[in-house]
């Protein structure tokens, strides 16, 4: 009797065990739709950033830089889509802030310093 019960009292247990996980991953906490809309505002935020970075490397200034250093702006800018997400956030966010520091401040200091600096950011990331 107390073997049926201790037997009955384990296979409950394993059971319950069981049970709950497989009850915790029927339920997901977000809904399909919220999940599509959350991939296609990265994929919208990713594209933005890659052509700010794009047209700021397009830029006479940013040319000349360039080639005085003896880079390619056509590889930088096939190298823009090889960088992962939070490194292309930053160059975006730089190139946005210096090309506002640009519209109103001192130009040769200001973009030649961020231009150093984003291209120093590129040539490491792909080596």
């Amino acid at each position: 009797m107390f073997k049926q019960l201790a037997v009955s009292g384990i296979l409950a247990a394993a059971l319950l065990g069981v049970a709950f996980p497989l009850h915790a991953q029927a339920r997901t906490a977000v809904s399909g739709s919220e999940l599509e809309a959350a991939v296609a505002a990265r994929s919208t935020q990713r594209t933005e950033n890659e052509g700010t970075v794009r047209q700021f490397l397009q830029s006479d200034r940013v040319r000349g830089a360039a080639n005085g250093m003896g880079v390619s702006t056509e590889d930088l800018s096939a190298r823009v889509g090889t960088a992962d997400d939070a490194t292309l956030n930053l160059l975006a966010e730089r190139t946005r802030a210096g090309e506002r520091d640009l519209a109103g401040g001192d130009t040769l200091v200001i973009s030649g310093t961020l231009v150093i600096i984003i291209l120093l950011i590129i040539i490491l990331l792909v080596k």
